[in-house]
């Protein structure tokens, strides 16, 4: 639970459908993807069932960070951990229709890969990677995020 989720969109670019060719991830020509704008990501949380968001920026100061915490709703105590995530966007900068990059800093990857799912829905097909090694995942609108999981397990 303390990785980092790298999310990239689909690039037409001969290095990167190399790079996934190395992990097994073949591209078609035509596919193409990009990244989500802050206000597509906030309505793709907005309809998380059972979860609850807390968001926060450093824009007012000068910053270009934005970030939130999405925290499945139940009980948490030193028992049972709920599960969450942290979704930061980079280079934010007060427009809400701008394209971001943005990563996981934490979190379950069971939920990392909802929201990228949920995401591909409206920017096209996804990459996430973990950076621990494992194998980057091509995540389209289309993905059984339960089976993608249990294969990136094994």
């Amino acid at each position: 639970m303390s990785l980092h989720y790298f999310v990239s969109p689909v690039r037409s670019d001969e290095r990167f459908a190399r790079w996934l060719h190395d992990f097994g991830i073949m591209l078609p020509a035509h596919m193409q993807s990009r990244f989500p704008t802050l206000r597509e990501i906030c309505a793709v949380l907005e309809h998380l069932e059972g979860y609850s968001c807390d968001m926060g920026t450093d824009y007012s100061m000068g910053g270009t960070h934005w970030e939130v915490d999405i925290v499945k709703r139940g009980r948490a105590d030193t028992q049972w951990i709920s599960e969450w995530a942290n979704l930061c966007v980079m280079n934010y900068q007060g427009n809400d229709d701008t394209p971001l990059a943005f990563y996981f800093r934490k979190g379950f990857a069971r939920l990392t890969l909802l929201i990228v799912q949920r995401l591909a829905q409206i920017c096209g097909p996804l990459i996430i990677a973990p950076d621990s090694g494992f194998v980057p995942l091509l995540v389209t609108p289309d993905t059984d995020v339960d089976q993608v999981l249990r294969a990136w397990d094994d």
